[in-house]
């Protein structure tokens, strides 16, 4: 069994939560006339903490997706890109920029 700690992660350059920062960015790219269709949370293994966050973004209605972490890092890359791998991960549409 796998047990992790979760703290509230601050930045240090502006002594903000990491998900405050999140917001702020996401409001900013707004400012600028661009859209955020969605977050991405990653190395995701249902702490409370990123639950909190992913509540909060779909509040926003802001679609969230996540990437949970694999273990196995041999350097087989076969695997790692496999079903097993990031491949078992959802995919991430996006859209283009440059029209």
């Amino acid at each position: 069994m796998r047990v992790t700690s979760e703290h509230r992660k601050v930045r240090a350059d502006f002594g903000i939560t990491y998900d405050s920062d999140a917001f702020k960015l996401i409001d900013d790219i707004r400012d600028w006339g661009l859209d955020v269709s969605a977050v991405v949370i990653t190395r995701f293994e249902g702490q409370p903490g990123a639950v909190a966050f992913q509540n909060k973004l779909h509040r926003r209605g802001i679609r969230t997706m996540v990437h949970h972490p694999f273990m196995d890092i041999r350097p087989d890359v076969d695997r790692i890109v496999g079903d097993r791998g990031y491949g078992a991960n959802p995919f991430i549409e996006k859209t283009s920029l440059w029209l």
